[in-house]
């Protein structure tokens, strides 16, 4: 995991300038309808739910579960109840084929509990159209309240944005007029300009590294985007002739932190292993589609123990 720090407060709170709160994080499941899987999904069989008690006493719930067909997409446990979507601490992901979960942090306050579980894939179709889907049937526990839930059917725009989806995993068939294809060899700077082939369009970018994943900025895409090489990037070659010569004529207009997409705000380096990063300093670090608040509890050689903000 890249972590960030503002260099500023890095160093005043070295010198003993740093006052810091630590609050208490909580992640709350969306409220979302529930729709039918796209063709490419995996699917799953979940056996009967059981009641128990684990290691430590706590009441508990074992759910088994049976892959039926493999799929694009990480299954991962969701649920309802009466008063709305499940909270599930931790992601709940489901990596084999088949298995049993248990799951102790159900019963708050070690209550009884009334619910719908099952498996879903959660994404967005054409990184544009948040979707939640169904990859499993529905199994009840307790008594829950009101009708089974059914998953429904996509509407129009789910479909459109599937059809563009589809159109985006692939990219064009040949490169512009006047352009030539990035392959593995192809000398490219950062702060190149570059085209780069989006749901079956070729739009003006720029090259924001040169690694194998090049990162780019498209232009009008206020999102950073990772693409390979052979096929999904076109540059000019007088660009590469100008790289060549002058290769500094070439700046990026964003910086990025390693290995990620994701932009270094102003004021910020990444973090290395030479840095002393004492508990207290506030960083920033990548947690699932962005960057968030953190404050370092212990630095322990390269590894850093945070604790998230908010």
């Amino acid at each position: 995991m890249q972590n960030i720090v503002n260099e500023k407060l890095r160093r005043g709170i070295q010198f003993g300038f740093g006052l810091f709160v630590v609050c208490g994080a909580h992640f709350l499941l969306r409220a979302q309808d529930i729709i039918q899987p796209a063709p490419e999904m995996p699917t799953f069989t979940l056996g009967s739910v059981n009641q128990t008690r684990d290691a430590l006493g706590r009441p508990s719930v074992t759910i088994d579960y049976q892959r039926t067909k493999e799929g694009v997409g990480v299954p991962t446990l969701a649920g309802r109840t009466a008063a709305g979507p499940l909270k599930i601490l931790g992601s709940r992901m489901v990596n084999d084929a088949s298995g049993k979960l248990e799951l102790s942090d159900l019963f708050p306050g070690g209550k009884g509990l009334d619910a719908e579980l099952y498996f879903t894939v959660s994404g967005a179709f054409a990184d544009e159209c948040p979707i939640q889907c169904i990859v499993s049937n529905v199994v009840r526990i307790g008594n829950p309240s009101g009708p089974n839930l059914v998953a429904r059917e996509w509407n129009n725009e789910e479909n459109k944005a599937y059809q563009k989806d589809l159109l985006g995993r692939k990219p064009p068939i040949s490169p512009p007029t006047g352009y030539q294809l990035v392959h593995a060899s192809t000398k490219l700077l950062a702060g190149m300009p570059i085209k780069v082939g989006h749901y079956g369009e070729w739009l003006d970018a720029e090259a924001l590294n040169s690694d194998p994943l090049v990162v780019v900025k498209i232009s009008g895409i206020e999102k950073l985007r990772s693409k390979t090489r052979g096929g999904w990037i076109a540059i000019k070659p007088s660009v590469i002739q100008q790289g060549d010569s002058s290769p500094s004529a070439f700046k990026p207009s964003i910086n990025i932190i390693p290995g990620t997409t994701e932009a270094l705000p102003d004021g910020y380096v990444p973090i290395t292993s030479s840095m002393a990063i004492l508990p207290g300093t506030p960083v920033r670090t990548i947690w699932l589609s962005g960057l968030v608040d953190a404050t370092v509890i212990r630095g322990d050689g390269d590894t850093l123990l945070i604790h998230y903000d908010g």
